[in-house]
């Protein structure tokens, strides 16, 4: 039986180092099927950048045209990982 996908969902806005931190720890789990998902809240920030330096395809990111707060991020990021 194969192991399930886990994914890490970090919500995100206008933290680029902080991003930068997380995303560092995330990547060092030795977890074989593990997917990261970035909910970036329409930062203005370098934060687009810091995600497009990860080359690494259990990255991915969602980003809203424009901010739509920071508790329907987290929440939009719960829902689509449950």
């Amino acid at each position: 039986m194969p192991q399930p996908e886990v994914n890490i969902a970090i919500p995100t806005f206008n933290r680029p180092s902080l991003l930068r931190e997380a995303l560092d720890s995330a990547l060092m789990q030795d977890y074989p099927r593990l997917r990261i998902t970035i909910y970036d809240n329409a930062s203005t920030a370098e934060t687009p950048a810091v995600i497009d330096s990860y080359a690494d395809k259990r990255i991915t990111s969602v980003r809203p045209e424009t901010n739509i707060g920071l508790f329907r991020n987290f929440n939009f990021s719960i829902a689509q990982n449950t």
